[in-house]
């Protein structure tokens, strides 16, 4: 769950995570959208969805062409039912916001993917320049750990024959 908002502590760490193979996160892959003062499938939600007295909800996939990349669900304390113009609105929403996230993440892919041909480069010219192996090493581990992103990095010598040096 990336964001909520009016919903009780313990409603959401319930909610938080659903396994791949639960009726849940099967009606969600499936694409189709769920709306109703009582959820159609058997479960869904039904015993939190009364203690947490929610009286609609609607659970709209979230897709990117032919998959879905995440899932919008809206409940209401007060209104019985979705209605559909409000289907259609969150429908468009959630169609945006699928492509927003695609987006998103490639532009994040991007990024990383040039951090890491940059450290490669920089380490191959500390390769090139530097002659102390020792010095090598801590500069090519903090070159990986402090401008690249990386929390950790290590490198081993083995000795001749194939143990690591202490």
């Amino acid at each position: 769950m990336a964001v909520h908002s009016g919903l009780s502590s313990g409603f959401i760490k319930t909610v938080l995570h659903f396994g791949p193979e639960t009726p849940n996160a099967r009606l969600v892959a499936a694409g189709k959208p769920l709306y109703g003062p009582q959820p159609k499938v058997k479960g869904y939600l039904s015993s939190l969805q009364k203690k947490e007295r929610l009286c609609s909800l609607a659970v709209v996939p979230i897709p990117y062409r032919k998959t879905v990349v995440g899932c919008l669900n809206i409940s209401s304390h007060t209104l019985d039912g979705v209605p559909e113009s409000s289907r259609r609105a969150l429908e468009a929403m959630a169609a945006q916001i699928g492509s927003a996230i695609v987006r998103l993440r490639s532009e994040e892919l991007e990024h990383r993917q040039a951090r890491i041909l940059r450290a490669i480069r920089n380490v191959d010219q500390l390769i090139t320049r530097e002659r102390d192996p020792q010095r090598l090493i801590n500069s090519a581990c903090r070159e990986l750990t402090e401008t690249r992103g990386y929390h950790i990095a290590w490198i081993i010598l083995m000795d001749g024959r194939g143990r690591p040096e202490l």
